[in-house]
């Protein structure tokens, strides 16, 4: 997949032409295999602790697995950074989910990372600029295509579906919605956006809370999730009736 994405940017530089490419693996799903051709290193599932899958041989190809994409991913990014293109080429790296049939998360200091994906960005310094890191934003899906078209493209007019996380004001307004129910801020979490029951942030821990326990935040940034989910389901209804049209 990688090399067929180097292919064809190659491809493009070569007729000057620019290029978006939006690719999905499944490599992270069952039945975790790697290539037979491929040379796995030594995986340790020892020194995992917890409500890690028992099953042995099955947990071992998962790790095996991970390895092996992991380490394309790694691959394909140095090719593109030392391409005559790299400079003017910019990868945005994510997940859908983490290794849910390697580990469950349980405990209220694990919601983060029950809902919770990497994302990384390979930037080139001529497009750093005006940006502001800041790893303890709290964001989503939603957030990054906002993130991308701030970085790539100039005075273009978009359909805002998130925030640019990398913004100056990014903190203020992060939320973090998974699976269109869970939102998460550094306030607190609604477990399910549809209903008002809150949890509040102590430490790393997210416990529940009610009535004047409760951050005062967590209900209005519900209302608003909720309102959200409910526009972003019109807005692609529309847009799928006007093609069908």
């Amino acid at each position: 997949m990688f090399s067929y994405v180097e292919q064809r940017l190659k491809a493009a530089e070569a007729k000057g032409q620019k290029l978006f490419v939006y690719i999905l693996s499944t490599t992270a799903h069952p039945p975790y295999t790697t290539p037979p051709d491929y040379h796995i290193l030594p995986v340790d599932y020892s020194v995992y602790q917890g409500n890690v899958n028992k099953d042995r041989p099955y947990a071992e190809s998962i790790l095996k697995s991970y390895q092996y994409q992991t380490d394309a991913l790694g691959w394909f990014v140095h090719h593109v950074s030392d391409a005559d293109f790299g400079s003017r080429t910019i990868i945005g790296m994510t997940g859908d989910h983490n290794t849910r049939s390697f580990y469950h998360y349980t405990g209220t200091d694990d919601i983060l990372h029950n809902y919770g994906v990497p994302l990384m960005l390979y930037v080139p310094s001529a497009y750093q600029a005006n940006w502001h890191v800041d790893a303890s934003v709290y964001g989503s899906h939603r957030d990054i295509f906002p993130t991308l078209i701030n970085l790539a493209l100039s005075d273009t007019a978009y359909y805002r579906s998130g925030q640019n996380l990398l913004a100056a004001n990014a903190r203020q307004n992060g939320v973090a919605l998974s699976v269109y129910d869970v939102a998460l801020t550094g306030d607190g979490a609604v477990p399910d956006i549809t209903k008002k029951q809150f949890m509040k942030k102590t430490g790393k821990e997210y416990v529940p809370c009610k009535g004047a326990d409760c951050p005062a935040t967590l209900e209005s940034m519900r209302r608003k999730e909720q309102a959200y989910v409910g526009l972003m389901d019109w807005y692609i209804r529309q847009q799928a009736n006007r093609k069908n049209h």
